[in-house]
């Protein structure tokens, strides 16, 4: 008869030290610190395949359990120091031990650490975003905003641990959690219109909208959203005399983005008599903002006939300077070479025109017809 003998299995796991990786049995501490995390979890080899573990995901960010997302480092950021965990000890679920602060010398749950002291740390705020708007203002456009703004400050805890494959391998992952550190960060942010007197904001336009982002360490950040101009943006960062980070913003106007066609309702035109006979008042009421151009007129005069068709007495096309009152007094000679007939006493007038602005840089040259204006008899 022959006996089976059934013997225990007794599994030994030994941890090489990876060929191409670092020996954490040889190295010294200060060569664990130096040394990239895909390294030491390279030595966790698997003892029957001697194949490493797979690192590619290192920094994923898991589903469980919910965290912040992770924030961007500021450019500055120096060398992160940390405690380089065990592979053997990691587990499925995180380890209160085995985590780090970004920028920090690891600190273990217990207190201890793997430096007697602290580095100087990293810290992130998360960029947040102002919406501005600008419109045109009666005592006139400002060139000058200043604004004074606050973000949270936060740490970055790294969390490790792993999950056996079905071939045995290991893949370690760790994942992200932002920490409020109960900090606000004052920063300080001036913006300046530099051309603003020459390109103005216009009433009849819509207001124009940018997007400020700060909280970054570089500065903040100004971007059109919706304008009427094209803008050259500068920016240059430095600090306020309290130490804060201070962002001063540029803003020089290109061009006009699109000709809009002008105000309707800026220009009116009244026919009044005068000790001469008949003149043509016209108001434009936003005449200030064309200084320099001149204001394009259509204007034909009618003399109402009763039961026929009315008379034309002027017919008149012409630029004349932009100005808020303009008094055309038809008894004007240089009106003489656009008159058809002469007024008569004693009848009824009325004008039809239209206005335009003429080669202007701020509004289309389109012809904005008015209709009849007011009857007045002489």
């Amino acid at each position: 008869m022959k006996f089976l003998l059934s013997l225990p299995l007794l599994l030994i796991v030994s941890y090489p030290a990876c060929s191409a990786g670092l020996d954490l049995k040889t190295a010294s501490f200060d060569e664990i610190l130096e040394a990239d995390f895909t390294e030491l979890l390279e030595s966790a080899n698997d003892p029957a395949t001697e194949k490493a573990p797979l690192i590619a995901e290192n920094s994923e960010v898991m589903d469980w359990p919910a965290v912040m997302p992770a924030m961007k480092s500021s450019p500055d950021e120096t060398e992160i120091k940390r405690c380089p965990p065990d592979p053997r000890i990691l587990t499925y679920r995180p380890d209160s031990d085995l985590f780090t602060y970004i920028g920090f010398k690891y600190v273990r749950s217990d207190g201890s650490t793997c430096l007697p002291e602290q580095s100087g740390g990293i810290y992130y705020q998360k960029t947040e975003t102002q919406n501005l708007a600008f419109n045109s203002q009666p005592e006139g456009d400002a060139s000058f905003y200043a604004y004074e703004l606050e973000t949270r400050e936060y740490t970055i805890r790294r969390n490790f641990y792993f999950r056996t494959q079905l071939d045995g391998t290991r893949r370690f992952y760790a994942y992200e959690t932002s920490q409020y550190t109960g900090r606000q960060v004052p920063e300080t942010v001036q913006l300046e219109f530099i051309n603003r007197a020459a390109y103005p904001l216009l009433p009849w336009e819509p207001a124009e909208t940018f997007r400020l982002e700060y909280g970054i360490a570089s500065g903040a950040m100004l971007t059109p959203v919706s304008t009427n101009y094209e803008y050259q943006i500068s920016a240059a960062a430095g600090k306020t005399s309290q130490g804060n980070l201070l962002t001063k913003i540029g803003a020089a106007v290109l061009r006009k983005k699109e000709l809009t066609p002008p105000e309707p309702d800026a220009v009116s035109l009244t026919l009044v008599k005068t000790d001469t006979g008949l003149a043509i008042d016209l108001r434009d009421l936003r005449a200030a903002y064309y200084q320099g151009e001149k204001t394009g007129l259509k204007i034909r005069l009618w003399r109402n006939v009763i039961l026929l068709a009315d008379k034309i007495a002027y017919d008149i096309e012409v630029g004349l300077e932009a100005a808020s009152q303009i008094v055309m007094d038809f008894s004007d000679p240089r009106w003489d070479s656009f008159k058809k007939e002469n007024l008569s006493p004693g009848r009824e007038y009325y004008a039809e025109w239209s206005f335009s602005r003429l080669d202007s840089r701020i509004s289309s040259g389109e012809w904005i017809d008015k209709g009849k204006s007011n009857r007045i008899k002489l």
